[in-house]
């Protein structure tokens, strides 16, 4: 089975270029041995992030990131079975928030906003609507 986790987590302080970097190479090399593709979009502290691959290495890597003493109110936005990569061919995509198109934040921004209201109850079918409009504007670009 393949699984898609979509959640976002706060740092627990603002990350330098450096520190991007060094998760990048880290998170690029490790996915890759376990099957897995991602995306990480960073904003000021944030994360929002896309894990996608076989079910009990995507778990175990959401589980770290969840003890990872770096990140806190991780907030899982949607989890589920899928049948397809979103990323086929990335180990580890990579944006900062302030590369994405403006018309393509609005779908993240409403993902920001109905986890802020609901927390971990928002109705699987607006996550869907929304990651596939916002995800859509990521397939065809090369990873950061």
């Amino acid at each position: 089975m393949m699984l898609r986790i979509i959640y976002v987590s706060a740092g627990r302080k603002l990350f330098s270029d450096a520190e991007i970097v060094s998760l990048l190479d880290v998170s690029r090399r490790n996915n890759r041995a376990a099957g897995i593709t991602e995306l990480m979009i960073y904003h000021d502290g944030s994360f929002f992030q896309v894990l996608e691959g076989p079910e009990p290495e995507v778990t175990a890597v959401y589980d770290r990131i969840c003890r990872d003493a770096r990140h806190h109110r991780q907030i899982l936005l949607w989890q589920g079975e899928v049948t397809e990569r979103v990323f086929p061919n990335w180990e580890m995509g990579f944006s900062r928030f302030s590369h994405i198109a403006e018309g393509d934040r609005d779908s993240l921004r409403s993902l920001r906003e109905l986890s802020a209201k609901q927390g971990r109850d928002i109705p699987d079918d607006i996550v869907k609507l929304l990651m596939n409009n916002f995800l859509d504007s990521f397939r065809d670009l090369r990873p950061g």
